[in-house]
C-alpha cells in the first residue's frame, strides 16, 4: 500500500511524534511506501528516518499521487490533509487531555483508533463517535531499541516534553527527590539546573539514557511507561494533578505493547478498509 501519514509535529521524542516514528518505519519494513507529512519537522526524528520514508512539510500529496490509505492526527494539521487529499483514513487520538488530540468527524475517517480505554471513552461520551468505529491499540514499542541493560544505575530519569499538563508531577518528583540525581530530558518548560538536577535538550539516543536509570517518572498509560516496561526499569506513575498512580507491568507485556504486535493488528485494520 501507498500509506501517508499526517502529524503536527515530526521531531521531537514526545509520544504521538514517536508513534509515527516507529509505526512509519515498522510499515516500510513491510514493504508499504510510506510518507509523512507534518506541519513542524525538526532535526532529531528526521535525522534518524529511513531515507525510504519519505519526509515533507507539504500537506498534501500532489507530486506523489494520491495514496491509498491516510494514516492522520492531530486536528489542525488532519483538517488540512483530509480536505487536500481524497483517501480513505483512519484518525489516531493519543491523549484525552490536549486539545490537538480530540478528533475531527469527518466522511472519509472509516475507523478511530484509540491508544488507550480512556480515550476512546471520551471519543463516545463528549464527542458522539460510534464505538463501533473505535479500536483500542495502544502505542507499540520497539523492543529492538527498548531493552533490559546490566549498566550502573545512575538517576531517576523524566524524559519527554514538559509542558502545564505535566507540570504537576514534575513538580512533586522533584519535591520528594531532592537529594537524589535525577535528569531531565527534552524542550519546554524543564527545571533549572541545579545540584541534582540535570537536564539534557532531546537527543535521538533516548534508549541509551533508559540503560542507567534507577526509574523513571512519567504520566500513566503514556508511552514513556511503556519504554521504562520494555527496559525492565521501575515506574512511577502519576496522573495529570500530580497524584501517584499504581500500575503494575502486566505479565504478557511483550504480546501487548511489542511494536510488531501493535502493527499486525492495525495493518489489519488498514487492509480492511482499503
Amino acid at each position: 500500500m501507498k500509506i501517508a501519514i499526517c502529524c503536527l509535529y515530526y521531531g521531537h521524542l514526545t509520544g504521538s511524534e514517536l508513534y509515527v516514528f516507529d509505526l512509519a518505519h515498522e510499515l516500510n519494513r513491510r514493504g508499504h511506501v510510506v510518507s509523512v507529512h507534518s506541519h513542524y519537522i525538526g532535526k532529531l526524528l528526521n535525522s534518524r528516518t529511513d531515507k525510504n520514508i519519505r519526509v515533507t512539510n507539504r500537506l498534501s500529496c500532489d507530486s506523489v499521487g494520491t495514496p491509498d490509505i491516510i494514516l492522520a492526527q492531530h486536528r489542525s494539521v488532519a483538517k488540512i490533509f483530509i480536505e487536500n487529499v481524497n483517501a480513505p483514513v483512519v484518525y489516531t487520538s493519543h491523549s484525552e487531555k490536549y486539545p490537538e488530540e480530540c478528533p475531527i468527524i469527518h466522511p472519509n475517517i472509516k475507523k478511530y483508533i484509540a491508544v488507550r480505554q480512556e480515550i476512546a471513552d471520551r471519543m463516545v461520551g463528549e464527542i458522539g463517535i460510534s464505538a463501533d468505529m473505535i479500536e483500542v491499540i495502544p502505542n507499540g514499542i520497539d523492543l529492538q531499541r527498548f531493552k533490559p541493560s546490566s549498566e550502573p544505575k545512575e538517576y531517576g530519569f523524566i524524559p519527554g516534553f514538559i509542558n502545564g499538563l505535566r507540570q504537576p508531577f514534575v513538580d512533586r518528583v522533584i519535591r520528594e527527590n531532592k537529594d537524589i540525581p535525577l535528569l531531565f530530558m527534552g524542550d519546554g518548560n524543564n527545571p533549572q539546573p541545579r545540584e541534582n538536577i540535570r537536564v539534557l535538550k532531546s537527543v535521538v539516543d533516548i534508549e541509551n539514557y533508559y540503560a542507567r536509570a534507577r526509574w523513571c517518572a512519567g504520566l500513566f498509560k503514556g508511552r514513556t511507561q511503556y519504554e521504562s516496561w520494555a527496559c525492565q526499569v521501575p515506574f512511577k506513575a502519576y496522573s495529570w494533578d500530580g497524584t501517584p498512580v499504581e500500575q503494575i507491568r502486566p505479565d504478557n507485556f511483550e504480546e501487548i505493547y511489542a511494536l510488531t504486535s501493535v502493527v499486525d493488528k492495525l495493518e489489519n485494520i488498514y487492509k480492511q478498509i482499503v
